[in-house]
């Protein structure tokens, strides 16, 4: 039996990528996916991107889709794609748990293909609040407007996840030591 696969899902800047970081150090038996896109590199993250990003042009995204390579994929915010690798995935998962952070739609498929899947949304709040930091911090991304479409389409979907853990603005190590329990509920459960 594979070990558990751990989806940990929710709006773009919310907080996923620091705590998904933490929990991989501080359980050291947690693995990550890889997932592929064909966003460009962000600047300064490579060290960290490398162990879980693999950045291909959209003709080989394209290719891998249609050679069915991706558990699930998604074009993200209307312009780039992300995809997680079948195999590689099966792999790890017969190894140790393992994580995933990909955004609602990718989570429904991968919850109709591997059931046993646990799911947690990180949910902002307050969100008005959440929205204008997002607003400044982003200021300059010229998917900005979809973005924030996609966030309220995103939050809607949360009820449907097994898990919701809020993170209040400014109270983020709290958050994230809630959320390390649960995936040691979660691990320790299997």
């Amino acid at each position: 039996m594979p070990y558990p696969l751990i989806i940990i899902c929710g709006p773009s800047g919310v907080g996923k990528t620091v705590m998904i970081r933490r929990l991989l150090h501080d359980i050291p038996a947690l693995q990550p996916t890889v997932t592929y896109t064909t966003r460009a590199q962000r600047k300064g993250a490579k060290a960290a991107e490398d162990k879980i990003m693999r950045f291909i042009s959209p003709a080989e995204f394209r290719t891998r889709i249609r050679q069915r390579q991706f558990l699930e994929w998604a074009l993200v915010h209307g312009h780039y794609y992300y995809g997680t690798p079948q195999k590689e995935l099966e792999r790890r998962r017969s190894r140790g748990p393992v994580i995933l952070n990909i955004e609602v739609q990718g989570t429904q498929i991968v919850k109709r293909k591997i059931p046993d899947a646990h799911t947690i949304f990180i949910l902002p709040t307050p969100r008005a609040l959440y929205l204008r930091r997002l607003k400044k911090i982003r200021a300059d991304d010229p998917n900005l407007a979809e973005r924030i479409r996609d966030i309220h389409r995103e939050l809607k979907q949360a009820p449907t996840f097994d898990y919701r853990i809020y993170n209040h603005e400014g109270k983020l190590q709290q958050t994230y030591r809630a959320l390390k329990k649960q995936v040691k509920n979660i691990i320790d459960k299997n």
